[in-house]
């Protein structure tokens, strides 16, 4: 997730709204090594959308809060338009309406808005999920709604196996 980091960093620059805070509590896994980091890529538009919505919850939910906090980072790619709407405020407005959507269903990774529309073209089919397995030296992506195998496999990368009554444990 380092490398992620980096390149978002890089391609960011100071138009990153929320990037301290975005970059802070990156912890290192318990087993003291790089693998598994989720690049959570959302679609301002599937946040008004409920059946795309649910395929995001759903996965997000399955994951341990500390799995959340330390390995997943969000990033809110908002449409052309909504960018637009309030010049230089846009931002700040997009960043707070997706942390009070966090928060309202109580989940706890970090996002950044995306105020230049740099990762507009991931998402132009909707939201998008990036695995980084440094392990593997290779980055995946999947498209939601997620598949069963492909659940399996984001869990596998993250470290994860699947425990009684459907639960992730680590």
């Amino acid at each position: 997730m380092l490398i992620g980091m980096s390149l978002l960093s890089t391609a960011y620059g100071s138009d990153v709204y929320g990037k301290m805070e975005f970059m802070e509590g990156r912890d290192q896994n318990p087993d003291g090594d790089d693998t598994g980091e989720l690049l959570l890529f959302i679609h301002s538009a599937d946040l008004m959308c409920f059946n795309c919505l649910e395929g995001i919850l759903e996965f997000i939910r399955m994951l341990p809060r500390d799995i959340q906090h330390a390995r997943v980072r969000g990033i809110l790619v908002p449409r052309r338009s909504d960018r637009d709407r309030y010049s230089a405020a846009s931002p700040l407005i997009q960043l707070k309406k997706i942390r009070g959507f966090i928060a309202a269903h109580q989940l706890c990774f970090r996002v950044v808005v995306d105020s230049r529309g740099i990762f507009s073209s991931f998402v132009s089919e909707g939201s998008l999920l990036v695995v980084v397995d440094a392990s593997r030296g290779a980055c995946t992506g999947y498209d939601f709604p997620l598949s069963r195998k492909e659940k399996q496999e984001i869990r596998s990368a993250l470290g994860l196996s699947l425990g009684l009554c459907g639960r992730s444990v680590k």
